[in-house]
């Protein structure tokens, strides 16, 4: 039930996989959550440091409301992909980080990043009639575009192949 995720919860340590040559942090702090959809909820959270428990770097953990056969597997193999899309280094592409437990639920790790959404701002735009510059859709399509290609034919750096994934 959504309700009962709006307080502050913490994952315990055993509970959080981050990537890295060294662990980021004992836990991760859900602070409030920022999009809600039918199977998930999606959260901003802080990564505490080790030992002090003193907030770190924000991260979104996105938090799958039902358990089904196999989910495990899934969420480690999204994490795995996470993994090789960061591996890429690409500024458009926010890779899934670490699998997570909050409660009796499984959840998805990313960096958080603080903006509008492009949907929603195009929705504004279209519900307003404002045009939007030709230059500055331009350059979101030449982005996204970018990011695409990269996920599919980029080779990850330490991989032999690319990642042949959208």
């Amino acid at each position: 039930m959504i309700a009962c995720w709006s307080a502050v919860l913490t994952v315990a340590p055993r509970e959080v996989f981050l990537v890295g040559p060294t662990p980021a942090a004992d836990s991760v702090r859900l602070l409030r959550q920022i999009a809600a959809g039918p199977h998930t909820g999606v959260f901003v959270g802080e990564l505490v440091q080790p030992g002090t428990g003193a907030p770190r770097d924000l991260v979104a953990v996105k938090v799958f409301r039902q358990r089904t056969p196999g989910d495990v597997d899934t969420l480690f193999r999204l994490r795995d992909v996470g993994r090789a899309i960061a591996r890429l280094d690409h500024p458009v592409l926010a890779p899934h980080l670490a699998v997570a437990q909050v409660e009796d639920h499984l959840g998805l790790v990313s960096p958080y990043i603080d903006g509008v959404d492009l949907y929603d701002l195009c929705e504004v735009l279209w519900q307003t009639d404002t045009p939007m510059n030709t230059r500055v859709v331009c350059g979101i399509v030449a982005a996204v575009a970018e990011g695409l290609d990269a996920a599919l034919h980029r080779i990850p750096e330490g991989d032999e192949r690319s990642l042949d994934r959208l």
